[in-house]
């Protein structure tokens, strides 16, 4: 914890301010949101959902089915924000919309767990 908050503070030992915090953070947020980062596990389950939801269709509550169609419909959408042509990581209304698709995701987060096993 001390090397973490050492390099914080550009090496001299002192806590940083919060402008600089708020820096480090939002590069780790953005990190973490980035396409490298979310592609590949969000592609795979977008390819899974379908069969999951088909083979369970009869035996999950249908609010339950909806919400999971939604979630589906979430990570799909990040999956064709990240393989648009015109995809660019810098621009604002995309990341927006990442952010808010994520954030449909999260609320019925343990299909994903479901899907893969």
């Amino acid at each position: 914890m001390a090397a973490l908050l050492a390099a914080l503070g550009g090496g001299n030992g002192e806590l940083p301010d919060d402008a600089e915090l708020d820096g480090v953070l939002q590069g780790f947020m953005d990190e973490l949101m980035s396409k490298e980062m979310l592609e590949e596990p969000l592609r795979q389950l977008d390819d899974a959902y379908p069969g999951y939801l088909a083979s369970h269709a009869d035996s999950l509550p249908a609010d339950e089915l909806a919400r999971y169609k939604r979630q589906h419909e979430a990570v799909h959408g990040i999956v064709a924000i990240f393989s648009a042509p015109n995809y660019r990581p810098d621009d604002p209304v995309t990341s927006k919309r990442v952010v808010e698709l994520m954030g449909l995701m999260e609320q019925v987060r343990s299909i994903a767990r479901r899907i893969r096993g």
